[in-house]
């Protein structure tokens, strides 16, 4: 990325997001079949009971023209599943561990950012 394209401050950042969510991103049908195959994978890698939540996780975050090109279902059901699952995330996240808590990839830039002794 070059320095003419990158934002200058967060609030440019939020509008290059934005931007790209509302005209740049297209889900085709690549990236359909690249999202059933990671969404459902064969042979299935997640108990039958969990199955649905990798597809309700990524509808949840994904905005409304996305996840209707990924065929995503968003009805009632999804809605509260993941309602219920970010709300538990938030209350439970908090109490893990740092090494639960937080991604090898945090860990290693929260090392890179302290000073040297």
């Amino acid at each position: 990325m070059t320095d003419a394209v990158l934002p200058q401050d967060y609030r440019g950042l939020e509008r290059y997001v934005a931007e790209q969510f509302r005209g740049t991103l297209d889900a085709g049908p690549t990236a359909r079949l690249i999202a059933r195959r990671i969404l459902a994978p064969d042979p299935p890698i997640i108990p039958r009971p969990l199955r649905p939540l990798p597809a309700i996780l990524a509808a949840g975050i994904l905005p409304a023209r996305l996840r209707e090109q990924y065929g995503l279902p968003w009805r009632r059901r999804e809605r509260l599943v993941f309602a219920v699952l970010r709300r538990t995330t938030r209350l439970v996240v908090p109490l893990l561990p740092g090494r639960a808590r937080y991604w090898p990839h945090y860990r290693v830039a929260r090392d890179r950012m302290r000073p040297e002794r």
